[in-house]
């Protein structure tokens, strides 16, 4: 599980100050810049929470890997700046030591299900 809070001198803007005061904006990475980059969708399994500055998520297998992300900050006056990151997301070396599998059995769409889990307010981490 992945919780991060962004720390309030990631940005500084002479103006508003420091991160808690600018506007955050979560991104994918694109490698060619003429592909232009996303936001990171709903359906992803990393998210920005811009209340709290905190990114959060819980990876599946499908997510191992290396991923770069773009985390814009704007200010009040349009002016922005942006800072590139990665995350490796590992095998746990505890998958293979766990003694107990749950499973849950939805009556909706799992696309449903992740896209309201990461839009639910009630987030606790």
């Amino acid at each position: 599980m992945l919780s991060f809070a962004i720390p309030d001198d990631t940005f500084h803007d002479p103006e508003d100050g420091d991160t808690s005061n600018l506007h955050l904006v979560f991104m994918t990475f694109a490698d060619d810049p003429s592909d232009g980059h996303e936001s990171v969708t709903p359906l992803s399994w990393i998210q920005l929470n811009a209340t709290s500055r905190t990114l959060y998520g819980l990876p599946l297998s499908d997510d191992v890997g290396r991923r770069q992300y773009l985390l814009t900050a704007a200010d009040s006056s349009g002016n922005f700046d942006t800072m590139a990151f990665e995350v490796d997301v590992t095998e746990s070396r505890l998958a293979q030591q766990l003694s107990h599998e749950f499973t849950v059995l939805l009556d909706l769409n799992y696309q449903q299900f992740l896209y309201k889990v990461s839009h639910s307010h009630a987030c606790y981490w």
